[in-house]
């Protein structure tokens, strides 16, 4: 079985499994660690977590997963943005994607991201690095949820840049991203 439901029935055995180590303990304790299994989130990787792929060439293609933890973890740039589907300047704020690149050992070639609806774009890495690609993971402050375009969305620094979304470029600005594919496909 694929899919959010395996996630859930894991995490709902994992909260039972708590519930079930709590029967012997005195009635305090219970409430509180019942309280406490109920509203933690599963512990299990989550579907939104980045797949990354490297294909070198002649060589088997590497993937990981990157948790959106990790993601958030890494060095975060803001960038301001004026797009086609928001209102005003954006500050958007993510992982650069040169970094993401540099630490899976990439700086040129093309590059497929992948959204949650299977849509997907094929870019020049090099030409995202130059053009100041980042790989958002808030808006205005805010962590992006499905809804608003998140987890990721790759965004460019429009403000300063205009043409960056430009009706011929806003091809590039692809949201909901959950895979990004580096080499030939």
């Amino acid at each position: 079985m694929t899919g959010p439901l395996p996630a859930l029935l894991s995490a709902a055995a994992a909260r039972l499994a708590a519930w079930a180590t709590l029967v012997a303990a005195p009635a305090g304790v219970i409430a509180v660690a019942a309280v406490a299994a109920l509203a933690s989130p599963p512990a299990a990787a989550s579907s939104l977590d980045l797949s990354v792929t490297v294909r070198p060439a002649g060589r088997e293609a590497q993937v990981q997963s990157i948790a959106m933890s990790d993601l958030a973890a890494m060095p975060q740039q803001e960038v301001r943005a004026v797009t086609p589907w928001t209102e005003g300047v954006v500050v958007f704020e993510g992982v650069p994607f040169a970094d993401l690149a540099a630490r899976v050992g990439v700086s040129e070639g093309p590059v497929a991201l992948i959204a949650l609806n299977a849509y997907q774009i094929t870019l020049d890495a090099a030409q995202v690095i130059r053009d100041g690609g980042v790989l958002a993971l808030k808006m205005d402050g805010r962590t992006m949820s499905v809804r608003d375009k998140g987890p990721i969305w790759l965004v460019f620094p429009s403000e300063a840049r205009p043409e960056l979304a430009a009706t011929d470029n806003t091809h590039m600005w692809i949201w909901q991203v959950n895979a990004i594919e580096f080499g030939p496909r």
